[in-house]
């Protein structure tokens, strides 16, 4: 289970958890864990399934390595909005980090370890941390 916490538009605003919250949400202990970092400092590779278009401006760079440009599958796009968030009511883990999106399953869902590995590749090439 995934969960998101709702916000108005600045981190000050993240509502706290309460005692009923899912076990993630408590045990993560959010509030506390986004006071120690945000992502300022970070930029992160998401080699995937890439993210949906609505992302795109979210996002620092996006190359594909497949057909197509953007996620058929979910996966990256859910991934995406677990580390950034969206908009003004979804919070991200670490919603200032700089996310270089590296698209390597087809529309079929499949990949091959070359395709992986020149993503791997051009990550570390971009100083991805």
């Amino acid at each position: 289970m995934v969960c998101f916490f709702f916000v108005d538009n600045t981190k000050q605003n993240v509502k706290k958890i309460s005692s009923n919250a899912s076990w993630e949400a408590i045990y993560f202990n959010y509030n506390k864990l986004n006071e120690l970092s945000d992502g300022d400092s970070a930029t992160l590779a998401l080699i995937d399934s890439g993210i949906s278009e609505f992302q795109k401006n979210s996002v620092k760079k996006i190359k594909s390595y497949v057909s197509n440009k953007y996620d058929y599958n979910g996966h990256g796009t859910m991934m995406c909005s677990i580390l950034l968030g969206f908009g003004d009511y979804l919070y991200g883990v670490a919603p200032k980090t700089n996310v270089y999106s590296y698209n390597i399953v087809d529309k079929n869902g499949k990949t091959d370890p070359d395709i992986m590995a020149k993503a791997i590749i051009d990550a570390v090439n971009d100083n991805v941390d």
